[in-house]
């Protein structure tokens, strides 16, 4: 076996050994200043990400922003669906209390006459069937709601990226970022290396 060879099973040792311990990697990350999601754990470069929230740019790894953007994209992308269902059972509520609200009124109704009955009776039963089909709807939305929230909680639990970058997102409090807002065209060696994880394994090159 050749002295690269030897390195390199040297490294892919340590690259497999940091998923249990952290407090080892973080020390070579700080030696070396790697990126944890760059390929073939490349030294750090910094992109700038522009925060028009609050008027400023944060420096994001370049290995660690397209792991961030997808994130983030997709947080997004689930909490509008939630919303969107909410508001659909918001509306689903709106409408059952205004279908009951109808029917007593009918059946208070001083108006009705005995002629009437049968029609009442077949208006009760269509209207108990539209209110068994929304409370159905209902439970199918806050099942996916919960479903959607549960995804949310375990993409922002399980994730990996570098700590100065986890810093810079973390310091917003919020983890919408566009990529269409990178303004890009400016890098630099990164100055920390230290690793943070969060229970997912680097999605590096082997």
């Amino acid at each position: 076996m050749t002295f690269p060879e030897i390195l390199s099973e040297i490294w892919h040792a340590v690259v497999e050994f940091s998923q249990q311990a952290l407090p080892v990697v973080a020390i070579i990350s700080c030696v070396f200043y790697v990126c944890v999601n760059a390929p073939k754990k490349r030294p750090r470069q910094y992109v700038a990400l522009g925060d028009p929230e609050q008027q400023r740019e944060l420096e994001i790894c370049a290995g660690c922003l397209p792991v961030i953007v997808a994130k983030s994209t997709r947080i997004a992308s689930l909490e509008r669906l939630s919303e969107e269902l909410s508001e659909k059972v918001d509306s689903l509520l709106e409408g059952n209390q205004e279908l009951k609200k109808e029917l007593e009124e009918q059946v208070n109704s001083n108006t009705l006459l005995a002629e009437n009955f049968d029609k009442l009776e077949i208006l009760k039963r269509q209207a108990d069937q539209r209110l068994h089909y929304k409370d159905k709807l209902l439970a199918q939305h806050d099942i996916t709601i919960r479903d959607l929230n549960h995804e949310v909680k375990e993409l922002s639990d399980r994730f990996t990226a570098c700590y100065s970058c986890l810093a810079a997102i973390d310091s917003t409090k919020a983890w919408k970022f566009n990529p269409e807002i990178l303004t890009g065209g400016r890098f630099g060696d990164g100055s920390s290396g230290t690793r943070k994880k969060l229970g997912l394994a680097p999605q590096t090159e082997p």
